[in-house]
């Protein structure tokens, strides 16, 4: 299961380029993950934490740096605060 998820994070580092992930794979940290347009700054580090069902259970949440606010001033909606990327806030 480990051989899959490195390949898929090999394709995935094709695409959005700079990424860390955890030893068994059970997060993937985008370093400078492109947003549209329409949030307050072009790039934000987005963490993605693996489920231990994974494929089967696919990923339910992510997490981006503090300070990310959609261009207006206002907060996107569902959004909560206090979350630490792997310790990095």
């Amino acid at each position: 299961m480990i051989e899959r998820r490195l390949e898929e994070v090999e394709l995935l580092r094709k695409v959005y380029g700079s990424l860390e992930h955890g030893p068994n794979v059970e997060w993937i940290m985008f370093k400078e993950f492109r947003l549209p347009s329409g949030w307050n700054r072009q790039t934000t580090e987005l963490l993605i934490v693996i489920p231990p069902g994974y494929p089967t259970t696919p990923p339910d949440n992510f997490y981006v740096a503090p300070g990310l606010i959609l261009a207006s001033g206002s907060e996107p909606a569902n959004f909560s605060r206090g979350i630490s990327l792997q310790g990095k806030q």
